[in-house]
């Protein structure tokens, strides 16, 4: 079966599994409940979608982000991407009215289309593996990594701006890409940038204890 969600409200403290095909093109979840994704997931559409009031949203499979509109993020709202997400578009999670929110990967998340930038302008935590395969994807709103980047592209770039951002123990970068740095990079480990990659810094501030090589 396939649930679709082009405006409105979905709410309450309760769990809306979805088995099948989820596409969510307008409207508002909202709530201390949870969403989970156990099929393909679909974002689209040219308006913003919001995920607010300590709702939950699990994708667990393939979530597939395409158009112009947004996603926003905010009260104590959390989507963990545990499958894939793949943003074919240059748009951006920010964040909505107050924090704190947050997106967490433990799967993939990757930007496969798009020249332009995909923007994460809330916390991103990551411990599975962030892929770049094409234009920019910027994480803007702070967070950690004990994970995988893998800028696949010589043409992609991998982006810290805005808020601190921590490279913790088992950060590596991958891949033929650039690595820029314009927002405040915490080095709390060793990190190796590899010689296939180029590493730029254009404004901002690389600190903490770990080297940088």
């Amino acid at each position: 079966m396939t649930f679709t969600m082009t405006g409105g409200i979905v709410q309450g403290t309760g769990t809306l599994t979805t088995a099948g095909t989820l596409n969510w093109s307008g409207g508002t979840m909202t709530g201390a409940g949870t969403t989970t994704a156990n099929g393909p997931f679909n974002i689209s559409g040219a308006v913003v979608k919001d995920l607010t009031s300590n709702r939950i949203f699990n994708n667990n499979l393939t979530a597939t982000w395409t158009g112009t509109g947004g996603i926003r993020i905010g009260t104590g709202a959390v989507l963990n991407n545990n499958g894939t997400w793949d943003a074919q578009n240059d748009t951006t999670i920010s964040i909505q009215f107050t924090g704190p929110a947050a997106v967490n990967n433990v799967g993939t998340f990757k930007k496969s289309a798009g020249s332009g930038s995909t923007a994460i302008s809330i916390n991103f935590n990551n411990t599975g593996t962030v892929l770049v395969q094409s234009g920019t994807l910027s994480v803007r709103g702070g967070g950690s990594s004990s994970a995988a980047f893998n800028v696949a592209s010589v043409a992609a770039t991998m982006q810290f701006a805005g808020s601190a951002y921590d490279l913790n123990a088992g950060t590596t970068f991958t891949g033929p890409g650039t690595a820029l740095s314009t927002g405040t990079l915490n080095v709390n480990t060793a990190i190796g940038i590899p010689a296939t990659m180029t590493f730029t810094m254009t404004g901002g501030i690389v600190q903490g204890t770990g080297t940088l090589t």
